[in-house]
C-alpha cells in the first residue's frame, strides 16, 4: 500500500480498504469497504487542508450523467441542487481515476484509468488484475435485466452510465470499414432528419481519447445531437482499454462491427 501511495499520489488513482468503524455507511454504500484517494488539483487539496479531516466526495454530477471535467459541467448539472460549487482547474486526465482494490491477495483494478495495471505492477513487484466484470461486454449480473439487484464495487460499474442524451453506436473494426460505416451510418440517419454527433480519435491517441471523452458527450449534449457515432478504440493498451470501458457503458454496449 506504501509503494502504491508513494509513486501514485496525490493522482488519479483511487485505492479501495477494509474501512474502520469510524467510517459511517453513508459514505460507502454500505459497504464494508471504503474507496479513498487524494486529488492534485490545488483547490481540492486546499479544501482538505482547511476541512482538517477527510472529505466523503461523490461525483459532481447527476447518476448516470457523462462525468464532468470542467467547471460548468458541474455548474450544468448540480446548480440548484447543492449550497456551493467551488471551482478549480479543469481535470488534467478527463476520465476518471483508476480504482484498486487492496482488500484481497491479489491487486485488483475495479474500475480501469490512465494509471494502467503495468504501472502499478512495475511498483507493488506483483501481478495486477482486472475485475472479470470489466472483460465482459455484456455481463447478465449486471445487464439490464439485472440491474436492480447488481451492487458495484465501485462507481461506474453499472451496465448503462455516463449516459448521453442521445442514442450511441460504437463502431467496430479494422479502421478503414470503420470510417466508412461512421460515414454512410451519418448520411442514412441525416436524411431521416436525424442530427448526428461524431466521436473518432486517431488510431492511437489514448490520452486524448481519455482526455476529450467526456466533454465530447456534453458538448453533443448541448449541441442537441439525436445520434452519436463512436470509433471503438484498441483495448490492447491499458488506455485504450479504460477509455473503451467508459464508451461501452456510454453507449448501453451498443456495438456495430465492420
Amino acid at each position: 500500500i506504501i509503494r502504491v501511495i508513494d509513486n501514485f499520489w496525490p493522482g488519479p488513482l483511487t485505492i479501495v480498504l477494509p474501512k474502520k468503524e469510524g467510517v459511517p455507511d453513508v459514505t460507502t454504500g454500505g459497504l464494508k469497504t471504503v474507496a479513498i484517494r487524494m486529488p492534485d488539483d490545488p483547490v481540492a487539496l486546499e479544501l482538505i487542508k482547511k476541512a482538517g479531516c477527510p472529505v466523503a466526495a461523490p461525483s459532481a454530477n447527476v447518476s448516470g450523467r457523462p462525468s464532468p471535467t470542467k467547471g460548468e459541467h458541474v455548474i450544468e448539472d448540480m446548480d440548484g441542487k447543492i449550497e456551493a460549487i467551488l471551482i478549480g482547474n479543469d481535470c488534467r486526465v478527463g476520465i476518471e481515476s483508476t480504482v484498486l482494490d487492496l482488500t484481497g491477495e491479489v491487486p485488483t483494478i475495479l474500475r480501469p484509468g490512465i494509471i494502467t495495471a503495468e504501472n502499478i505492477e512495475a511498483v507493488v513487484g506483483k501481478k495486477v488484475v482486472m475485475d472479470p466484470a470489466l472483460n465482459q461486454r455484456k455481463n447478465g449480473s449486471c445487464g439490464a435485466e439485472g440491474e436492480a439487484d447488481f451492487v458495484p464495487k465501485a462507481p461506474g460499474m453499472k451496465y448503462r452510465h455516463y449516459a448521453p442524451k442521445a442514442d450511441m453506436t460504437i463502431i467496430e473494426g479494422h479502421r478503414d470499414r470503420v470510417k466508412s460505416e461512421i460515414e454512410r451510418l451519418k448520411g442514412l440517419n441525416e436524411k431521416l432528419g436525424l442530427k448526428v454527433g461524431i466521436i473518432l480519435f486517431e488510431e492511437k491517441a489514448f490520452i486524448e481519447a481519455a482526455h476529450e471523452f467526456f466533454a465530447k458527450l456534453r458538448e453533443m449534449d448541448d449541441e442537441g445531437v439525436d445520434l452519436i457515432l463512436a470509433g471503438a478504440l484498441s483495448e490492447q493498451d491499458g488506455v485504450g482499454f479504460a477509455v473503451m470501458n467508459r464508451m461501452l457503458k456510454s453507449a448501453g454496449y451498443h456495438i456495430a462491427k465492420v
